[in-house]
């Protein structure tokens, strides 16, 4: 069934505002997936950019957190690209990813708080766009 506009609220049409809450959430795992490159890249380049902490339950150096975020950021933003053409997978893969960034970025909250935080509040919009609205969005 095609993507309408119909923002009737009926069960019957796709689309509409559900779906573009969906969309959105797609564009922000693509943009979440690069901001964790960049950071993982960052990370393994230049040991001295970001804080290193001592006494953080999380001990590990910072080119191992680089190669992890670089990881969660190819897993991320092929998640929002599959979402974003309506894939099934793509919405429990967009989930998890959604979830293992929000657990990587709350590991890393000692190293760049300011940053794991925003990227934290990104993915809970994200779960609830795809756990909400998500089949509104494929086209099944």
């Amino acid at each position: 069934m095609p993507l309408s506009t119909d923002l009737s609220g009926s069960r019957d049409s796709y689309g509409g505002g559900r779906a573009g809450a969906v969309a959105f959430a797609a564009v922000l795992l693509v943009i979440v997936g690069l901001f964790h490159a960049i950071q993982g890249v960052v990370a393994i380049a230049s040991d001295d950019f970001y804080t290193k902490t001592d006494e953080y339950i999380f001990q590990f150096s910072l080119s191992t957190w680089g190669w992890t975020h670089l990881v969660l950021g190819a897993l991320t933003l092929a998640a929002g690209a599959g979402l974003f053409f309506g894939y099934t997978w793509a919405r429990i893969i967009a989930v998890l990813a959604a979830g293992a960034s929000m657990v990587g970025n709350f590991a890393w909250l000692p190293h760049h708080p300011v940053w794991g935080l925003s990227l934290m509040a990104l993915d809970v919009f994200v779960i609830w766009a795809v756990v909400m609205h998500g089949r509104d969005f494929a086209e099944e």
